[in-house]
């Protein structure tokens, strides 16, 4: 189940999240996750969210076996709400795909236009 997430359509360059740190989340704990963010200031900070693959929202056996009847992809949308940022949904990484990488600490550049995000500048020395 794909789908393309943007709020926002302004190329970017600054901090981003990404949401892909949990391998069998439930809906609960993805609630709680990213209420926590929002309670320590997090989206306050940040200019974009990047969503990866998160195998317990997206393979259609582990959505039934654990019950889960929402995206992953509303439910951040749902937390930021009152925030203006681009989301953007790039299941090229995380957890059980094919893996593409995302540096931490590097600078990016996120067009929610046209759906992609590039490395800005050098990350490896």
């Amino acid at each position: 189940m794909k789908k393309d997430v943007k709020k926002g359509d302004v190329a970017i360059t600054g901090q981003y999240l990404g949401v892909v740190e949990e391998y069998l989340p439930n809906k609960e704990m993805l609630q709680t996750r990213l209420e926590h963010l929002k309670q320590l200031g997090v989206y306050d900070k940040i200019k974009g969210i990047v969503i990866g693959y998160n195998y317990s929202f997206q393979d259609p056996n582990i959505r039934e076996e654990k019950r889960i009847d929402v995206d992953f992809e509303d439910m951040v949308l749902e937390a930021t709400k009152n925030y203006d940022f681009p989301i953007l949904t790039i299941n090229e990484f995380g957890h059980r795909c094919n893996h593409a990488f995302l540096p931490i600490g590097v600078d990016v550049e996120m067009d929610a236009t046209n759906k992609t995000i590039k490395i800005i500048g050098d990350f490896v020395e």
